[in-house]
C-alpha cells in the first residue's frame, strides 16, 4: 500500500469561502502545465540519510530508554535501506538521535524542512503519537560569560500525527522547522532553524548544531516507524509542500488553510507565502504568479511554446470557466 503524505501543522476553525473562483483558476493552471508551458520538475531537494550502509549515526537517545534503532529493508522507498524505530509500550516520549550531521544539517543556514519517507505497518492503538524535531547546540566559545553547552530547539508547534495514520507508505512528509519553540540564549519566540543555528564566528548568538533526534511524543507505545529518503530543502518561491516544484499540489496546501480562524501566524507551508501570517487571498496570487516554477534550472530546450492559437483557446477557456463558476 503506498500513500503519498504530504502534512504542515494541525489548524482549526472555521474556513471562508474565497471571494473569487479559485477552483477554476487552479484548475486553468493545471492545464497550463499540462500544454507542455513546463518541462517535468527537477528537484533540489538535498539528500542528507539514505541509510544503505547502515543507521547514518541514528541511535537512541542515551538519556532516554524503550526505544531501539537498526537498519532495516521495510519502508525502502529509495535503495534498499531503512531505519526502524520501535518504541516499546508504555514509553511517552523517546528520540532517535542523530549523532552525524549532514552537510546540508551541519552547515546552518539554509535549512527550512525536512522531507521523509514515512512507513507505519500496524495501525496505532493509542490517543496519540505525535512526530517532532528537536536540534541540540553549543553557543559560540567566545560569547560573554562564557560558552553554554547542551542547548535544544525543539519544533514543537508542527509535529506531525503518525498516529493517525493508515498503515503502509507514507511519502514526503514535511517536518516545518521554521517555528521553533523559543531560542534558549535570546528567548525569541517563535525561532526558527536558521535563526537560532548558525557556524563557529557567524553570530554572537548562535548555536553551533552538534546533533538532532526525530523523537515521538506519545499517549503509550508500543508504535514502529521506518524512515527513508531524508532530505532537507530551502523554501522556495510558492512551494508550500516542499516538493521543489510550485504545482496543483500546492494550491491544495493554500485552499486547505484559507482563511481559517487561528490563534497564531500562519507558516509558509501553511500556504503563507507573502509572510504576513495570514493565509487568504494574496497567497493565493502569490501561488498563481510562480506555477510552474522548480527549484533549479530547467533545460530551455524542453520547454514548449505554445502557438498563438493555443494561447488564445486556453484563455477563452480559462474565462470560461470563471464565468461558469461565477452564474452557476
Amino acid at each position: 500500500m503506498m500513500n503519498d503524505f504530504a502534512t504542515s501543522s494541525l489548524s482549526w476553525g472555521r474556513r471562508i469561502t474565497p471571494s473569487f473562483a479559485a477552483a477554476p483558476l487552479a484548475a486553468l493552471a493545471v492545464a497550463v502545465g499540462a500544454m507542455g508551458f513546463f518541462s517535468p520538475p527537477a528537484l533540489a531537494l538535498e539528500l542528507a540519510y539514505s541509510f544503505e550502509a547502515g543507521t547514518d549515526g541514528f541511535g537512541p537517545n542515551p538519556t532516554g530508554g524503550g526505544i531501539a534503532v537498526s537498519q532495516d529493508t521495510i519502508g525502502a522507498t529509495e535503495g534498499a535501506g531503512s531505519l526502524k524505530v520501535a518504541i516499546d509500550d508504555g514509553q511517552t516520549f523517546v528520540g532517535a538521535l542523530a549523532s552525524e550531521l549532514a552537510p546540508s544539517v551541519g552547515d546552518p543556514p539554509g535549512l527550512d524542512y525536512f522531507l521523509v519517507d514515512i512507513t507505519i505497518t500496524e495501525a496505532f492503538t493509542g490517543t496519540f503519537a505525535d512526530l517532532g524535531v528537536a536540534f541540540f547546540g553549543d553557543s559560540q566559545p567566545d560569547r560573554p560569560g562564557g560558552q553554554v553547552a547542551g542547548q535544544q530547539v525543539q519544533f514543537i508547534r508542527d509535529q506531525v500525527p503518525i498516529g493517525a495514520l493508515e498503515p503502509g507508505t507514507h511519502r514526503n512528509v514535511l517536518l516545518d522547522l521554521t517555528r521553533g519553540n523559543f531560542h534558549p540564549l535570546t528567548f525569541q519566540f517563535p525561532v526558527s532553524f536558521n535563526d537560532a543555528f548558525g557556524t563557529l564566528g557567524s553570530g554572537v548568538d548562535d548555536l553551533i548544531p552538534t546533533g538532532f533526534q526525530f523523537y515521538v511524543n506519545l499517549s503509550g507505545g508500543p508504535i514502529t516507524v521506518y524512515f527513508d529518503n531524508v532530505r532537507t530543502g530551502q523554501i522556495f518561491e510558492a512551494d508550500y509542500n516542499g516538493d521543489g516544484v510550485v504545482d496543483a499540489a500546492d494550491y491544495t496546501v493554500w485552499r486547505d488553510h484559507v482563511d481559517l480562524e487561528i490563534d497564531e501566524p500562519a507558516s509558509f507551508f501553511e500556504g503563507d507565502g507573502n509572510g504576513d501570517g495570514v493565509v487568504d487571498n494574496a497567497d493565493y496570487d502569490y501561488w498563481a504568479d510562480r506555477y510552474g516554477l522548480t527549484s533549479v534550472g530547467v533545460d530551455q530546450s524542453g520547454i514548449v511554446v505554445p502557438e498563438p492559437t493555443a494561447i488564445c483557446l486556453l484563455v477563452t477557456s480559462g474565462f470560461g470557466l470563471l464565468a461558469a463558476s461565477r452564474y452557476r
